[in-house]
């Protein structure tokens, strides 16, 4: 169904009518489909947390200096942050139940490197053997990733850097 549609035309200085489809009241009436949407927002509302917890560890520098090592020019600098109390709030949020994490670690990266073409991974062992693989994300001048370290200890952490085809082994141990 077409309906008139009135505008004012100002180089006729008149008022015109126009026949239009784009405004029929059926289109108008119509509900907004919003079932596509609705996990795009529930992921958008979980990762929220996550991001703005992670960034203000970063920013903050909140954490322990653990390690720090020279790998030809580079110089690599990590901090471990216990975020144990956080977490226990976290997991009273609807989907965040199965969150084992305990710990952020991160990785601060100095010799001139493009951080924006590269990336992190972190091997953690701990006291028992098993192993925990994780990559980081870039954050500020570094590289962060949360792991899980419950238990009392001594951690093994192997770190792999890829500056863009250069690839740089660092390996460190930690006391918890």
């Amino acid at each position: 169904m077409t309906e008139l549609s009135h505008f004012y035309d100002p180089f006729h200085e008149k008022d015109t009518w126009k026949t239009s489809k784009r405004f029929s009241r059926k289109e108008e009436e119509k509900p907004m489909k919003t079932k596509p949407m609705i996990p795009v927002l529930i992921l958008t509302l979980i990762t929220i947390p996550f991001v703005a917890f992670a960034m203000d560890m970063h920013h903050g520098h909140s954490g322990s200096s653990i390690h720090t090592s020279t790998k030809g020019a580079y110089t690599f600098s990590y901090e471990v942050i216990d975020m144990t109390e956080n977490m226990k709030k976290m997991k009273k949020m609807p989907g965040m139940e199965h969150m084992t994490a305990t710990h952020h670690l991160m990785a601060n990266v100095e010799g001139g490197v493009d951080l924006e073409n590269s990336r992190v991974g972190f091997v953690v062992t701990d006291p028992d053997g098993k192993k925990e693989k994780v990559m980081a994300m870039k954050m500020g001048s570094g590289f962060g990733a949360d792991v899980t370290m419950m238990k009392e200890g001594k951690y093994r952490i192997k770190v792999k850097y890829l500056f863009g085809e250069e690839r740089v082994m660092d390996e460190f141990t930690y006391q918890k």
